[in-house]
Formats: C-alpha cells, structure tokens, sequence
C-alpha cells in the first residue's frame, strides 16, 4: 500500500509539473475510453459513423484520401454530382490539417483514423485552453487540467462530435483568443491572425461564429483591462489589421467557398420579417445541468460544461474583489448568447444569414468558453472569498436546480445538486484551511473527471452507433468489379446503383456518379433533376440517383448501372457486364458519352415545377432531338383497393386520401393492353414507402416519402396485373399522386440515333479538363452533362467560347456546322483572386514578423545605464 501511495504521490507530482500534458491527455483518453464502453473497433463491432458522418463527411474523407494517394486535383472531382467545385467541398468538410495524414493510410484504416482524429481534436481543444488559461491567469498547476477539461468534454463536444469538421475550429477557438489576449494586452501581434487564419481555413462556418466572437471579445478585452481612448483607438486599429490578415491567410479557400454557395439553396434565404422569441428561457438554462443527454440532432442549447461551472459562476457575480465592469461584461456577454439562442433574428445572423436544417445553436460552444473562464477566474479569487459568498452560490445552484424540475429528467436534477453541493463542500473546506490549494486542486480534477466520463458516455449513447461490418455495402465485390470496369473501358463514363447506400456513394466507393449530398450543392441542377424525376430536395441540398429511364441515363451521361441486390427492373434496356454475388454490372443500350449535338429548342424548354415528371421527360427528348412523338404515354389504373380510407379521384393521377383514426392502406391495380416497359411515379398521400407487387416476383419497395421519384415497373406483358401499394397513416387528409407511364422504344431509338450521330469523341477528361472533337451537321447546341458553373471556361478551336446554360443547370456551348475540337478548363471561382490575397497576407505577416523580431533585437542591446563602479 504505501509503494502505491509513493506511486501516486509521484505521478501527481510529475502532473503538476506538466500541467498542459494532462490537459490534452486526459479529454483525449476519457474520450477513447467512451469508445471503448460503446464497442468502437477494435474494442467491438460498432463505428463511429452516424447520421450526416455515414452519408457525407466520411465519403467525403474519403475522397480527399483518394486525391492525396494518387496525386488528385484539389480543385475539382467527378466523383460526386456528375462533377463538382471539390475546394469548396472541402472547406467545409475535409479542411481538418489532421485529415493530410490519410495520405500514409490504407483505406481500410479510415474509419480507425477519423475516430483517433476525433479524439485528438478533443484534447487539443483542452491543450489549448489549458494554454488559454495559464496565460490570461498566470497560472501553472493542476487547476488548468480541471477547467481546460470543462471545455474539452462539454455537452457541445459530446453532442455534436460527430460533425468531425467542427471539432478543430471548437479546439482553436481558445488559441485564437489567446492571440486575441496577446494582441490587445501585450501588443503582440503574430499569433491572433494565425489562429484565425487556421481557424477559417479548418472550418469557415463555425470559423464565421469565431470572428463573431472576436468583435465582441475584442470590447469586452478593452473594458476588463482599463484602456484609455487612445489605447482602444491603437487596439482597434491593430485588430483590424490582423484580423484582415488572418482572413486573407485563408483567403485562397474562403473565396472560391463563398462563391460555390452563391450557387447553393442558402443563397435563396430571406431575413426575418420579424423578431421572434424561439425558446423557454428557463428550458435553456435547465441545461446547464450535467448528467443529461445532449441534443445530437434537434432539442436545446448545448450549454453544460459541468456543475463545477454553475457553482462558480454565483462565486463571480457575488466576489467583491472581481471589478464590477468585469461582472457587467460577463453577463451581458452571457446574456447576448443566450438570447441569440432564442431570438430568431440573432440565431439568423450567427448561422451565416441561414437557418439551419436540424443542428441548432451550432455556436453555443462559446457559451461554455465563458462561462469555463468566468469560473476559472472565481476559483482562484478563492483565497479571497468572504464567506457570505457560499450563500448566493448555494441559493444559486438550488434554484436552478429547482428550476429544472419537470424540464430535465429526476435523474439529472438530483445528481447535479449532489453533485453542486459536494463542489460547495470542498471550497467551503478550502475556506476553512482544512485542505491546501494542492490538495482541493487534486481533488477537483478526480471529481471532474468522473463528472465528464459520465457526460461522454451520455453522448455516446445520444449519438449512437453503427455496425462496422456493413459499411460500405458489398464493398469487396463492388470494388473488385469497378476495378474490372476500369480495365475493360479506360474512357471517362459514369456510374450508378440501381438504389444507394449512402447519398454520396460515388465518393464512397471511388467512381464518377450522379448523386451528390452536400451544403454546397448547386440548387439548379437539383431543381433540374427533381423536374425530370430524380429524387432531390433543393432545401435539403442533396440530389440522388435512385431509379432511372434510358432518357434518365443519356441525359446524365450513365454508362453502367450497379444493380446491388441483383435486381434490375428495367433490365431489357441494359446488357448484363459481369457480376460478384450479389452485385451485377449492367451497360446502358442507350448510353451517350460525356457530350452530344442537340437541337436549338433546348435552350427554350420550360419543364413544369412540381408538375408531371413523364412530361417534363417528353417535353426535354422532344427539344433535345427534335423528334415530336412522345417518349412516355400514360396508363390508367384498373382499380383500387384500399381498407380503413376513402380515396376519390377528379383527375388523371391524383387522388384524394382520407383516412381514420386508424391506419390504412391503398393499392393500385393496373393490367396493361400491351406488352411494354413501363414506369411509375407515387407522391404525398402519406405514402412513405411504395411498394411494387408482381406475380411471381418479390415485392420491391420505393422510398418516397419525402423526395419523391419515378422508378420503373419493369417489363409487364398484356393481362399481367402489377400493383402499387402503401400504408396510409391514421388521420391523414392529402392529395395522392400516381402516374403510370409507357416507355415506347420506338421513340426512344429514333431521338438516341439522332443525339448518338453527333458525340463528342477523342474524349480526353482530366480533374480540371475536358477535350475532344464533334462534327456539328448543323448549327446547334454541345450538350455536356457538366453542371453548369462559372469556373468552367471553354475554347473552341482554340478561340474562347461562351458556355451557355441548359436548362438552367447543364454545360452548353452553341457550335456552327462542322469538326471543331473542343478544351473545357476549370478553376473554381476565386480562386486565383484568393490565392493573391492570402499571398499578400502571407508577405505582410512576414514582414510583420521580422519586424517586430529586429525591433525587440535591438531592445536587447540597448541597455539603461546603470552607476558606474569607479
């Protein structure tokens, strides 16, 4: 026992000689060990990888690991949304420093990696506050590790962790302000901008929140530390400066980002017409109390950052020795933020002038910077303490407590006041001598970490997790045969799956898809591809490839479906490849290369918002090729069965669905009088999953809930009966649509001969060029399916060309008869503009550098004189 005790007594002593070690380790590791208790691999079969991390941020990672192995441009990708700006892709999700380091990884090791970054970031977010703290207090002891822990496992952090790419500018953020500190305090000026200019690059949206809080931590530094007016004027003026710089730093990657989300659907949002207040203040403060769950996805604030926190904080506003404009400061301060929470006006602004879809309050992470440093300073005011102080911080901590009652779960109520007395106890022994300040330091640490093991697990059971063992789906046959495909064809083509996995699984698994979700995805070809039936949601920034027609494919420019279960409907327009059991690799019959001749009228052609898909189809084949006959005509159902709903129709494919309060169900008959390929198109009515039934098939099922879509029946001979059928919810009173449409292929081979007769050939596609040759028979429009953005630039014949937009979304160039050869170059918008502004930052910051180094050289040798000693 007291070799263990000598044990002990060292490794303490060595902590409180590397004060800053343990703030970075201890978060770090008490996050690892959440890990472990959830059954993350290797510790188990679980992932990390929920919600928007499964769909986004991890085939995203991937993707940027694919460019750094095989030495990839950075300025764009044809892996996500049949091409797309991969600089602003990646300024907001893979901008992470430590994400270079996938570079030396396999690709098996990713989902390894990302959680040793996630909790990596986590102790660099307690490093740097440790780091914070000392400097601001000039403190050195084990009193950092307890605080700068605070912040590190906040519920912010245990809440939201899984969106990977907030967590570094949450972790910079006290860096930045330390540089904020040394600028105004010590009229150092190389680390302010720095940090910034990292923080911006990390991440530019929370990054946005950070330079908010700059401004305002700027006056709230001028007023604590007593400056005169000309000291706020010298302050603001070097502010400024290095603000400037520091956004200029990251110049090169926030330029071409600001631009790329010109063209997203948060372009389009409107500023409030009035205020209004969104939240309880007293739901919002009763989450200031630990061992509750926090908000992974929709609910409150994430502000809790321990009880610790809550009982100091009444120690602040009641010390007589902290000045009275420090208090006012901080709770104006505290008082801004938590009413930005609430007031939707506030909540616009700090969101970047958008509302958020799903993930609110995303800066409530400086609600608990603040109230951590506020309460870091109350303790060490310790030895100060009147002891009427102990009064307002017992009622204090009661009546929020009391507070919460009914707002948070009985559980979280009465642990949290345990747990605020027991906080009271220990200063209250501290105040009495019974202990010394090493001692209650050791203490707190012990209780803190216990607090926050208890809150990281909390989040991890918020969060949740997936199983390691599916994901991706059938990756070893999937990546086996688009390694086949690659050898057989070495021509640029797209690729698809019959239905996805993730909505981005052309980045997931390495090839040229259709399908993209994103915030920055470009809003007209998602409004483009929702007309023609694809599923896609312009507010929901996403838009996926589901199911297709042929016409879908030669728009789009898809060479070969992945039918991942094996099944393809439609499969009497494709031509079987090859397959690994169970995914089968299918060409298009009528496929079209990445560009094509089309007729004039295309540019003229209005599709319907919201209107009948199939016509909109028939509508852009007709301009497209000229050919007047329609590609889709449409099929009466032959009856309705429903039970528990009453449905009644007044026009062709809509029907009015009622139902009790009871669930119900509806289906469709439809017995055609040819033999033919027919499609489908179901929407609203409460339908969420449509399912198909055919004789002797397995049911297939459709899900439409949201983003609706046509998908296809399949080929359906005469007399065949196919029925289309969903669960109706109880109490529903909406509009169901259902279209049936033929294909006739007729149609269908007279418009691709006429857009096959004039490909682009001699194709030669790069990240960042496309080049080749046509041979226009007639004036016209080169049709490429590009999504249509300004970075893109185009010659013809060497002389530059206007590109032109089709259908508000495509790539089009208009051509006069004849061979012409063709050079598409892109460079995302602002790029260049940005890399010379972050050029001139970084020479400015140099100099700034060297100069402020010669300057203090020569303080150095210039000495005072002192009396001489003759």
């Amino acid at each position: 026992m007291q070799r263990l005790q000598r044990l002990a007594g060292r490794i303490s002593r060595r902590a409180e000689r590397h004060p800053l070690l343990w703030c970075f380790l201890l978060p770090f590791l008490l996050f690892g060990a959440g890990f472990v208790i959830q059954g993350i691999y290797p510790f188990g079969n679980a992932q990390i990888l929920v919600t928007d991390l499964w769909h986004q941020y991890y085939p995203f990672l991937r993707l940027l690991q694919e460019k750094l192995q095989t030495g990839g441009s950075m300025l764009y990708t044809w892996r996500s949304g049949m091409g797309t700006n991969f600089l602003s892709l990646a300024s907001y999700y893979t901008a992470s420093p430590l994400n270079l380091l996938t570079m030396f990884l396999p690709a098996a090791w990713l989902r390894e990696a990302l959680t040793l970054f996630v909790m990596l970031k986590v102790g660099f977010a307690g490093l740097f506050c440790g780091m914070f703290l000392k400097d601001l207090f000039r403190r050195r002891d084990m009193s950092l590790v307890c605080f700068s822990m605070l912040y590190a496992l906040c519920d912010y952090v245990t809440g939201y962790y899984w969106n990977v790419m907030w967590l570094d500018t949450v972790a910079l953020l006290p860096l930045v302000m330390l540089g904020l500190v040394w600028l105004i305090r010590d009229g150092r000026r190389w680390l302010y901008p720095l940090a910034l200019g990292l923080s911006l690059t990390a991440n530019y949206y929370i990054g946005y929140m950070t330079c908010i809080f700059c401004v305002l931590a700027f006056f709230v530094l001028c007023i604590c530390l007593h400056r005169n007016i000309r000291q706020w004027l010298l302050s603001g003026v070097r502010f400024a400066y290095c603000s400037l710089i520091g956004g200029g730093l990251s110049a090169w990657m926030l330029l071409p980002a600001y631009r790329a989300l010109e063209l997203s659907y948060s372009a389009n949002s409107q500023f409030p017409q009035k205020a209004v207040w969104q939240l309880d203040w007293q739901d919002m403060l009763s989450n200031l109390l630990s061992f509750q769950r926090p908000t992974s996805l929709e609910g409150l604030p994430n502000v809790s950052c321990g009880m610790l926190c809550v009982v100091l904080f009444f120690a602040f506003v009641s010390a007589k020795r902290i000045p009275l404009r420090e208090k006012l400061c901080a709770v104006v301060l505290l008082g801004f933020l938590f009413a930005s929470c609430s007031l939707n006006i506030l909540n616009y602004i700090w969101h970047g002038f958008h509302f958020t879809n799903m993930l609110p309050y995303r800066f409530s992470f400086l609600i608990s910077f603040v109230l951590v440093v506020l309460s870091y300073r109350a303790y060490l005011a310790l030895e100060h303490w009147q002891r009427f102080q102990f009064v307002p911080m017992l009622l204090g901590t009661g009546a929020l407590c009391i507070l919460s009652w009914g707002r948070q779960t009985k559980f979280a109520v009465i642990c949290s006041g345990l747990l605020g007395a027991g906080f009271l106890l220990l200063l209250l022994a501290r105040q009495f001598r019974q202990c010394t300040r090493r001692e209650l330091n050791r203490i707190l640490v012990i209780a803190v970490t216990v607090e926050m093991l208890f809150q990281v697990r909390m989040g991890n059971q918020q969060v949740g997790s997936t199983n390691r063992e599916v994901y991706p789906r059938n990756n070893t046959q999937m990546q086996m045969l688009l390694e086949q495909l690659s050898r057989q064809d070495d021509s640029f083509y797209r690729v698809e799956e019959s239905y996805t996995y993730t909505l981005n699984d052309g980045a997931l698994y390495g090839y040229n898809g259709v399908s993209q979700f994103s915030s920055s995805a470009n809003v007209a070809v998602t409004g483009m591809l929702k007309r023609i039936g694809l599923a896609a949601g312009e507010s929901a920034n996403r838009y996926c490839f589901n199911a297709s027609t042929p016409f879908t494919n030669m728009l789009l420019g898809v060479r070969y479906l992945l039918a991942v279960d094996g099944f393809l409907a439609d499969e009497a327009l494709y031509t079987e490849m090859m397959s690994s059991s169970p995914v089968r690799v299918y060409q298009a019959d009528y496929g079209l290369p990445l560009g094509y001749m089309v007729e004039d009228g295309v540019l003229s052609c209005a599709m319907t918002s919201g209107g009948n898909v199939f016509g909109n189809q028939n509508k852009l084949f007709s301009a497209m090729t000229g050919v007047e006959e329609e590609l889709f005509s449409a099929e009466l159902p032959t009856g309705i069965r429903h039970t528990g709903i009453t449905a009644d129709s007044n026009h062709y494919g809509s029907y009015h669905i009622c139902s009790g309060s009871e669930p119900g169900r509806a289906a469709f008959d439809f017995t055609p009088q040819q033999d033919g390929i027919y499609y489908a198109y179901v929407s609203g009515g409460g339908v969420a999953d449509a399912e198909v039934h055919r004789p002797g098939m397995e049911p297939r099922s459709y899900h439409v809930e949201r983003r609706p879509y046509l998908f296809p029946l399949g080929s359906v001979t005469a007399g065949e009966t196919v029925s289309i059928e969903g669960a109706i919810p109880a109490d529903t009173d909406q509009y169901l649509t259902l279209y049936i449409y033929r294909l006739d292929q007729q149609v269908l081979e007279k418009g691709y001969q006429a857009l096959a007769d004039e490909m682009l050939t001699e194709l030669s596609v790069t990240d960042t060029t496309v080049t080749g040759t046509v041979t226009a028979r007639r004036e016209g429009i080169l049709y490429c399916s590009i999504p249509f953005e300004p970075g893109w630039r185009a010659q013809v014949d060497g002389e530059p060309a206007e590109l032109i937009p089709v259908c508000g979304a495509m790539t089009g160039i208009r051509l006069t008869p004849g061979t012409h050869s063709i050079a598409l170059h892109y460079v995302p918008e602002g790029f260049r503009e940005g890399t010379v502004i972050t050029g001139v930052s970084g020479l400015l910051f140099g100099a700034d550098l060297a100069l402020a180094y010669i300057l203090n050289k020569r303080r150095k040798k210039v000495q005072p004189c002192g009396p001489s000693n003759a």
